[in-house]
């Protein structure tokens, strides 16, 4: 697997996202990471077009469209 490229949101919960073959990796601000198999890009994208957006919520769009949604896996730090 190559490394990930992370990119930092703006979030209280949320640190960073990266997205890799069908896989979703968030970081949380308390330092735990996690990954989401079988999560489709536009998940991803959602994420990121929520952290440019001025009256966008990364939180709120990660609890909606990822937590609710997706089985997750918790990660060992890099």
């Amino acid at each position: 697997m190559r490394k990930l490229r992370w990119h930092e949101v703006k979030s209280t919960n949320l640190s960073a996202v990266a997205y890799q073959a069908g896989t979703l990796y968030v970081k949380f601000q308390s330092g735990r990471q996690y990954m989401y198999p079988n999560c489709p890009i536009q998940k991803f994208a959602a994420l990121l077009g929520a952290n440019r957006a001025k009256s966008g919520s990364v939180g709120r769009t990660f609890n909606l469209q990822v937590r609710t949604t997706q089985v997750a896996g918790e990660m060992r730090p890099e």
